[in-house]
């Protein structure tokens, strides 16, 4: 009901198609348009944590006390669900033991998610107890490897790209070091802020379809060894967020089958 309604106060459908005379879905109704684009979230800002335990309090307390929208969604969350937000947050630890089979299996619903013009913030991975405290973020739209080390003379780190949206006018002070080390990632993401010491990556950043993802190593928590400032969250939020709104297409088959 809450969908439907949501449909209904945005003046719902844009025509976009040709009109096709059949029956989509088997109910004797003429399914007449198709290929509408559908909104899928009401406004920029409307943010999703998932719910995986680890820093997820931080996450929510913090970015909620910067006025924007905030709520936690399952682990288990699909497209369907990651769709009506503009920006998605995998929590720190989200690469451990304990979870990473959940989001590997849900990989091809995050990169289609980004794709559709979703804004992915994939924080700190830290995978602990992984076969060498290591693994693939294959929920990543690019090739992206970390391993859960860390040096504490990276803080305070360093901006390396200050032409981003995120990084331009910014001192490195206000981001975190990288609590993770990326031990490989391909050449799509845009590397923002490093290690002082290492030169290890800790922000990075990519466009993918119609979509953004934020990579971030640190630790949400004002109390970490190397805390983040409010003012880097914002900038994130800001910059996945680039006035793109989430969308899929549908047809009305599809439709009558989703409100029945």
């Amino acid at each position: 009901m809450k969908n439907l309604l949501t449909l209904m106060s945005l003046g719902i459908l844009v025509l976009t198609g040709s009109a096709l005379a059949v029956d989509l879905n088997g109910d004797g109704i003429d399914d007449s348009f198709t290929n509408f684009t559908v909104p899928s979230s009401l406004e920029v800002g409307d943010i999703a944590v998932i719910n995986t335990g680890g820093g997820v309090g931080d996450l929510v307390s913090r970015i909620g006390a910067l006025g924007y929208s905030i709520s936690t969604i399952p682990m288990d969350s699909e497209l369907e669900t990651l769709l009506n937000y503009s920006v998605v947050i995998l929590p720190v630890s989200h690469a451990a033991l304990g979870n990473y089979a959940t989001f590997d299996a849900l990989a091809d619903d995050y990169h289609m998610y980004v794709n559709s013009g979703g804004g992915l913030w994939i924080g700190q991975p830290n995978p602990f107890q992984m076969p060498d405290n290591t693994a693939d973020i294959t929920w990543a739209p690019y090739a992206l490897t970390v391993h859960n080390g860390y040096d504490l003379a990276d803080c305070p780190p360093v901006v390396s790209d200050d032409t981003h949206c995120i990084t331009n006018g910014m001192s490195g002070t206000v981001f975190s070091f990288p609590a993770d080390t990326a031990l490989s990632y391909a050449d799509d993401w845009q590397v923002l802020v490093v290690g002082n010491s290492s030169g290890m990556p800790g922000v990075m950043f990519a466009e993918y379809g119609s979509g953004k993802v934020l990579v971030e190593l640190g630790h949400p928590s004002s109390g970490s060894l190397c805390p983040v400032d409010d003012t880097a969250f914002q900038q994130y939020l800001e910059c996945l967020a680039g006035g793109t709104v989430a969308t899929m297409e549908i047809n009305w088959g599809s439709l009558k089958t989703y409100f029945r």
